[in-house]
């Protein structure tokens, strides 16, 4: 389990957006303060639904360097 206070959460927007045209960030990047681990995910248009994936992804990652 994943402490909240052990991650850090910054979005990105993967492409680059022109001034007339909203497009928000929904790229999100995971990064596990305590090794250093970062997880990232833009597959999806929805912000939670990229930071489900992103937190999977880094349970994943700590798992194995853990097992």
């Amino acid at each position: 389990m994943i402490k909240p206070e052990d991650v850090v959460i910054t979005t990105y927007s993967d492409k680059p957006v022109s001034q007339w045209i909203y497009r928000p960030e929904v790229g999100i990047r995971i990064t596990h303060i305590p090794t250093g681990e970062v997880a990232s995910c833009h597959k999806y248009r929805l912000p939670h639904k990229n930071k489900h994936a992103a937190l999977e992804e880094l349970n994943k990652i700590l798992e194995k360097r853990y097992k």
